[in-house]
């Protein structure tokens, strides 16, 4: 095995520093090494051999409840509810799911006894459009409820926009308790 180093003038404006050439089995290769920014390359780039450690914040639902409102009379709503947030935690909204066969307005809330706070609201066209909507808060404690394990929870009213015909309606939620 043959090995050498070329050296180059370090005046040349050019930024090739350096050339290796290694001859393996009679296979040569050429190695050039550069000079970035005053530096060398080899000097910018510490290399080491460790078992690469990801941790990832990644939710995971807790929380998650489906409902239905029934034969919604038109032009009537109905409260499709979240089940009660423990004491002691804060429940994050994480998802909604809404779908329906008609023209529906969706309000997404959250409730404390009987305060309820307005966190968004969808519209959907029913079958002749689009049935159906997936909302996600704009960040990860957009949608927080503080939970006391009596009367604290999530909540989708649904509206039935129809003027004359009654309509099934659906929705999920999700949430993360911590």
């Amino acid at each position: 095995m043959a090995d050498g180093t070329i050296g180059v003038d370090e005046t040349n404006l050019d930024k090739l520093l350096d050339t290796e050439v290694l001859t393996v089995n009679a296979q040569t290769v050429h190695r050039e090494r550069i000079r970035l920014a005053g530096a060398l390359v080899t000097d910018l780039v510490k290399v080491k051999d460790e078992a690469l450690n990801v941790s990832l914040d990644v939710p995971k639902v807790v929380g998650l409840t489906a409902g239905s409102a029934l034969a919604l009379a038109a032009g009537s709503n109905a409260n499709i509810d979240g089940s009660t947030l423990p004491s002691g935690i804060i429940g994050k909204l994480m998802q909604v799911d809404v779908s329906g066969s008609l023209a529906a307005k969706w309000e997404i809330l959250k409730r404390d006894g009987g305060v309820e706070v307005t966190v968004s609201v969808l519209y959907t066209s029913g079958l002749v459009g689009k049935a159906s909507e997936i909302w996600k808060p704009p960040n990860k404690d957009y949608g927080q409820q503080a939970g006391d394990g009596v009367d604290t929870n999530f909540r989708v009213k649904v509206t039935n926009l129809d003027d004359n015909r009654t309509a099934d309606f659906y929705a999920t939620m999700y949430w993360d308790e911590v």
